[in-house]
């Protein structure tokens, strides 16, 4: 038996010798473009099986996960200086030196490359190390038959490659099913509530794990009707989020905000009653009046003020790029970031030229799903997109209103398609649509049926897709001025599916 042992020990130290280039050289390129640390956030320190390398992985992964984005000598100091066990390891190992000398021969453009041959040694590592043949499995040998021998290693095996992957998990259907219960009871599989409470009640809220997605024609107001939904209920249930916009830059985004609080918050207040409301075209002409540098001089302190417990990042992509996007969404959710904004999703500029356009979004949103989901990040994700022109003829809207890329909405947990109303939609309009409020939560088919103000602009909502409650029942209609940013919910009502 201590023959067999030592023989495994030589092969693991021969193992571990080969893979120390091997894990050099993912270190090198992670410490040299920090960004990979959440390229490859499956990776952990036990895949590194030589010490050297598994501390310099893990310190660099602690350091960057303090949001800096430079591995510097300076930085790695400060971060270990007040531990003394890591500043031996630190000066054991070489310092920064060795970091300076990996920087020499490594190539950052082959780290797929570099990270499999990792995963092949590591995976190999413990398979020696896990997998052993003793006295216990012969005996129990003797009561099975071929079958059986190849089930029990199997399991092994499999066991082996799962974790070393860290992308599969598995559990018995009939495991934790009175801890599920209790958890469900408690009330907390809600997500963050949104300004519109009928849609809020239907798809749950903004959910961790959840894609939301939010298609409009150009010029219906999707980004309004995110700053309205997303961005103002971040703001005011004090949650951090990520904003990522490849459109309306941040300055636009922080223009609409302190527009939305002028017209949302500060105008109901006895001190600015008499104000008039703000529209936000009032940004692009300038010269404002005394009143008006009031009231956004009083929106700015209502921000700062509201920003002083909770964090909101606007990231603007020169170019969008899905790989940059999930980066940026690994990123802040390292720190404790939950909930994302993606305005808009569109054909990524670092996409296969070799594959279609539709099925390279697909794949994109697909990614996204894989990344945010419970068993991941457990993060949520809203993205707008835009549909095709042809939609613009059609009163109901349904997923085909996306165009070719329509299988997109198919990851969501929620889609929502909205359009501005018609003007023969009004009630004096041909084809009048009736709205009412539902007078129960209960009852969405009965209620007070309200007359559309024809001097006022109405968005219908399509709830297309909703794992969390009803879809394509009804539609529900709003007020929306987009020049003041205010959205108040009218009701619901239900447009013919043929029209």
């Amino acid at each position: 038996m201590e023959q067999v042992l030592d023989k495994k020990e030589v092969m693991k130290a021969k193992i571990k010798e080969i893979m120390k280039p091997v894990e050099a050289n993912v270190v090198g390129c992670m410490w040299s473009k920090t960004e990979l640390y959440y390229d490859y956030a499956d990776l952990t320190r036990k895949t590194f099986k030589n010490p050297i390398w598994s501390f310099y992985y893990t310190v660099g992964l602690k350091v960057v996960n303090k949001n800096i984005t430079v591995l510097d000598e300076v930085a790695v100091e400060v971060y270990i200086k007040d531990n003394p066990q890591l500043m031996e390891n630190y000066e054991k190992y070489g310092k920064f030196d060795i970091i300076d000398n990996l920087k020499s021969y490594i190539t950052v453009d082959n780290i797929e490359a570099y990270i499999n041959d990792l995963k092949k040694w590591s995976a190999l590592y413990d398979i020696v190390d896990n997998l052993t043949i003793d006295e216990s499995v012969i005996t129990d040998a003797h009561d099975m038959d071929i079958n059986d021998l190849y089930d029990y290693f199997n399991a092994q095996m499999n066991s082996i490659f799962i974790n070393a992957d860290d992308g599969v998990e598995s559990h018995k259907l009939e495991d934790d099913l009175d801890d599920i219960i209790e958890e469900a009871n408690k009330g907390l599989n809600v997500g963050m509530p949104i300004p519109s409470d009928i849609l809020s009640e239907e798809i749950g809220g903004v959910m961790q794990g959840q894609i939301i997605l939010v298609g409009g024609l150009s010029g219906t107001g999707k980004t309004g009707f995110t700053i309205q939904m997303m961005l103002s209920s971040l703001f005011e249930n004090e949650e951090a989020g990520g904003i990522m916009l490849n459109e309306q830059d941040h300055v636009k985004w922080k223009q609409e905000l302190l527009t939305w609080i002028i017209n949302n918050k500060l105008i109901h207040l006895e001190k600015f009653k008499n104000c008039k409301p703000f529209n936000k075209k009032r940004w692009r002409q300038g010269n404002f009046t005394d009143e008006e540098h009031q009231l956004l001089k009083a929106a700015s302190k209502y921000l700062k003020n509201k920003m002083k417990n909770n964090q909101i990042v606007l990231i603007h992509f020169k170019s969008y790029s899905r790989k940059q996007a999930e980066r940026v969404i690994r990123k802040y959710a390292s720190l404790g970031v939950k909930n994302f904004v993606l305005d808009t999703f569109k054909i990524s500029s670092d996409r296969d030229n070799t594959d279609s356009f539709w099925l390279s979004m697909q794949e994109d949103m697909r990614k996204f799903d894989d990344l945010i989901k419970p068993s991941n990040l457990d993060v949520s994700l809203w993205v707008t997109l835009q549909l095709q022109k042809g939609s613009a003829l059609k009163r109901y809207l349904t997923g085909d209103s996306i165009g070719m890329a329509k299988n997109v909405i198919d990851v969501a947990s929620v889609g929502l398609l909205m359009r501005r109303l018609r003007n023969d939609e009004y009630s004096d309009g041909k084809y009048p649509v009736k709205v009412w409020k539902p007078l129960t939560k209960e009852s969405m088919q009965s209620g007070k049926e309200i007359k559309l103000d024809r001097n006022r602009k109405y968005v219908v909502i399509f709830i297309e897709k909703n794992r969390n409650g009803e879809a394509q029942s009804y539609q529900i209609v709003a007020e929306q001025d987009l020049g003041r940013l205010v959205y108040k919910e009218i009701g619901i009502c239900d447009i013919p599916f043929d029209s």
